[in-house]
């Protein structure tokens, strides 16, 4: 129950607020990524269990954040890269794989993604949000994104 003078936050529509796109065949690491975000903002998530359907059905908003975990071969994986920085360049981009995978850290390094090895700790994700600002830009990321609704 609301106390008198106190209002509940507004909350910014969904398309002003910061899109984190996941693309991972793992339920528990989606729900890790999750949680991660939960403690950050309130962003939209939108999660895909292929890399192929992120690129065939690509969302509306303006992605913020894109986070391959697909354990694709390097090959796809470059391709999505190079797709995801001509779609949106300001992008930020995290490829997840297994420890050990050279190919796979050196194509994401080579597409200027960061590179996470499995098992990604929850410190190593908050990390990886803090550094990108998602906690502290919701006035500038609502103001630059106003257009959306039109």
């Amino acid at each position: 129950m609301l106390e008198y003078g106190k209002y509940p936050a507004v909350v910014p529509p969904a398309c002003a607020r910061p899109c984190v796109v996941l693309a991972c065949r793992d339920a528990q690491e989606a729900e890790q990524v999750g949680r991660a975000l939960l403690k950050v903002n309130m962003c939209v998530q939108v999660t895909y269990g292929r890399l192929e359907d992120f690129m065939l059905n690509p969302p509306l908003h303006q992605v913020t954040v894109a986070i391959l975990a697909t354990n694709d071969p390097p090959e796809l994986t470059g391709q999505a890269l190079a797709w995801i920085r001509n779609r949106w360049p300001r992008c930020c981009i995290a490829v997840v794989a297994d420890a050990g995978k050279g190919a796979s850290e050196l194509t994401a390094r080579m597409g200027g993604a960061n590179f996470l090895a499995r098992p990604v700790t929850d410190d190593e994700w908050a990390g990886l949000f803090s550094r990108l600002d998602l906690g502290n830009n919701k006035e500038r990321v609502f103001r630059k994104n106003s257009h959306c609704g039109k």
